[in-house]
């Protein structure tokens, strides 16, 4: 392989992005051995280190995926426990969590909320949704 300053070339492959050497032994003979195991389908072992990699990176994602799901439940608890401190300060401290958690979700997104239940028109002097009280 011949090296210039700004690109590596094979004889026929001109690239600028780097090229990785490995050899299937200690460690990665280990990983490649347990990927094979796992997935006996394939044989090559260049597939299974690519599969490997392919598993890693979808692992990462999982993570952040967890990470942010993490963040948003800390976001609405702590939205939740203000709309409760809210409500409190209008003297309704015993409304139900589903609808404050109903209420909140018409305001946030202008829906009106229909409903039988007193709890809504109490919500709806605190939130700006509104409360339509269906019949009977």
């Amino acid at each position: 392989m011949l090296h210039s300053q700004a690109r590596c070339h094979t004889s026929s492959v001109p690239t600028t992005r780097p090229r990785y050497t490995v050899t299937d032994t200690g460690p990665l003979r280990g990983l490649l051995d347990d990927a094979q195991r796992r997935w006996p389908e394939i044989e090559s072992r260049k597939e299974l280190l690519l599969r490997l990699a392919q598993t890693g990176h979808h692992s990462l994602n999982l993570d952040e995926l967890e990470e942010e799901a993490g963040r948003r439940w800390d976001r609405q608890r702590a939205a939740l426990a203000g709309l409760q401190r809210t409500v409190g300060r209008r003297g309704r401290h015993r409304l139900p969590i589903p609808d404050l958690l109903i209420a909140a979700c018409a305001q946030q997104h202008q829906a009106a909320v229909l409903h039988h239940d007193r709890h809504y028109d109490t919500l709806a002097e605190v939130l700006a949704f509104e409360p339509v009280r269906l019949p009977g």
